[in-house]
């Protein structure tokens, strides 16, 4: 998957620990770029945890910005054609990002594509599900962005 998914995290081992069990357990086959601007304690404990998921192709580098500026920060490291943004705790279903980029491949004329998004409330120890709402965020795309 030409595909890079871009996931900043600060101090939340618990999450990144569960996002990569995920897109292991689904065989994603593109990229991870973690921006990681933790302390130095959790940087290096996520950084041994990222060493055993071999299967994915994950980069993990130091930020000390917020997200959007540790992503400006490292855009050269993003070597896909696609690229798309997460949270720690966000999960993107690879269906619905191969049909983005499927879409997008074939509609050189459209510059981003969403999909829909769903909230997901968890108990406090994060194992189960409490609640689930449809959201759209879609008041920021642009004028040839489109939802599928």
């Amino acid at each position: 998957m030409d595909l890079t998914i871009i996931i900043p995290t600060k101090n939340r081992f618990i999450f990144l620990k569960k996002i990569l069990n995920y897109y292991n357990d689904v065989n994603y086959a593109g990229s991870l770029l973690i921006l990681d601007s933790s302390n130095k304690k959790i940087y290096q404990q996520q950084e041994e945890l990222i060493k055993k998921f071999t299967s994915i192709k994950i980069k993990h580098f130091y930020s000390k910005y917020t997200p959007m500026h540790a992503i400006k920060e490292h855009l050269d490291k993003i070597k896909t054609r696609f690229a798309t943004y997460s949270g720690d705790d966000d999960y993107h279903l690879v269906q619905g990002l191969n049909k983005c980029i499927d879409y997008l491949s074939n509609n050189s004329n459209i510059s981003s594509v969403r999909g829909s998004a769903y909230l997901f409330e968890l108990n406090q120890n994060l194992s189960k599900v409490k609640d689930i709402h449809q959201y759209n965020s879609y008041n920021y795309i642009e004028e040839k962005a489109i939802v599928l």
